[in-house]
Parts: structure tokens; C-alpha cells; sequence
């Protein structure tokens, strides 16, 4: 199952993507940089290694960017996910929790 997310200009300034909130209760924003041209790819991903999301981007200019993934609306149960964030070559693995939204 893959989902669109929104890209918006924020102000990170690291190589690395954050995300937050964590835990999440419904949607979890992953904020990162990028250089010229690169291509970032976000997967959520279970601890048995299931691919719940896939977001994939060309970064036409560098800057700093977000993504946000809707936990809720995919009707995902309450457990330990892992994102994947590959930007360019550089490549990082975050646990979120997930605390469902009543």
C-alpha cells in the first residue's frame, strides 16, 4: 500500500530526517534536507519487515522539506513501526511507536 504525502518548506538544517511526533497518535511528519537534485524515499515499514507506505520525490532545489504519513486514515493497529529515510545516498532507520487516536 503506498500514500501521497504534502511537501512544505520547513526549517531543519540536518542531514538527517526527524520525525515527530513520536508516538504518534495519527499522522507523523518526517522532516529532512536535501541537496540539488537528489531523490528521497520514505517507507513505513512493520518489525516483520511488511512495506505499509512508500513516498518517493525528486528534490528539484535543495532545502529543507517535510512529509507526512496518516497512520489513522491507513488503519494501522497500534504497535512498533520503523521508517526508512533514504536521501540521496545517505540512509537512516527511526522507530515511531503508535498509540492509535481514539
Amino acid at each position: 500500500m503506498s500514500t501521497k504525502a504534502d511537501i512544505s518548506v520547513i526549517s531543519s538544517k540536518s542531514e538527517h530526517a526527524l520525525v515527530f511526533p513520536n508516538p504518534v497518535n495519527d499522522k507523523a511528519t518526517i522532516a529532512f534536507s536535501a541537496g540539488d537534485h537528489k531523490k528521497a524515499k520514505i517507507d513505513l515499514v512493520s518489525l516483520m519487515g511488511q512495506n505499509f507506505a512508500s513516498i518517493e520525490t525528486e528534490v528539484k532545489s535543495a532545502g529543507d522539506y517535510e512529509e507526512t504519513i496518516d497512520f489513522k486514515a491507513m488503519n494501522l493497529e497500534r504497535r512498533i513501526y520503523f521508517i526508512n529515510t533514504t536521501i540521496g545516498d545517505h540512509s537512516q532507520k527511526q522507530k515511531v511507536v503508535y498509540t492509535k487516536a481514539n
